[in-house]
């Protein structure tokens, strides 16, 4: 893979300018073993976020479920077994 191929890689992903320079610069001289350790890092921060989505999904799936059984039952339920109502902390 070429530095080209490797920036166009980076920007499709939705890299910012900043990121894909760092790593035009890496690829540049830098050993494979280092390559892989920024490479790396950027899919384990990519599955950070995806679990932090994982997360917001579920507490919309809850409230989701509140509001059908309100529909239902005119009152709020208990959660349903095995999970719990979001309490985050944290703005959507």
């Amino acid at each position: 893979m070429n530095e080209k191929d490797i920036q166009q890689a980076l920007c499709d992903l939705g890299y910012d300018s900043e990121t894909i320079e760092r790593a035009r610069r890496l690829f540049v001289g830098a050993a494979a073993r280092d390559k892989l350790l920024f490479l790396r890092q950027l899919r384990k921060n990519m599955l950070d976020a995806v679990h932090e989505c994982e997360k917001k999904i579920s507490c919309l799936d809850y409230l989701i479920y509140v509001v059908r059984s309100d529909g239902e039952k005119d009152k709020t339920p208990a959660a349903p077994a095995g999970r719990s109502a979001c309490r985050t902390g944290k703005k959507a």
